[in-house]
């Protein structure tokens, strides 16, 4: 079974463990998110992973709030091993 498609079986905060590390650290840094919470300073969710339930694709976005466009944003997809 292909790793993206196994890492999405697990449940939403041990995927978000995972793929919390694609995130380069200048950006938790530079625009001051919580590595863990992955909020911004006034408590919002800036950083959203799409990565349904035995698909073999995951999303990681970081959006700041009032922008259109994502600041940061990384696709995986994989193929049987």
């Amino acid at each position: 079974m292909p790793w993206i498609q196994r890492i999405s079986r697990l449940s939403p905060s041990e995927k978000e463990g995972f793929y919390r590390i694609l995130i380069p650290p200048s950006l938790y840094s530079g625009f001051r998110i919580d590595p863990l919470s992955l909020r911004n300073e006034k408590g919002e969710r800036i950083v959203r992973f799409f990565c349904p339930r035995g698909d073999r694709t995951c999303l990681v976005e970081i959006k700041l709030p009032g922008s259109e466009h994502a600041l940061y944003s990384i696709q995986l997809t994989d193929l049987n091993d």
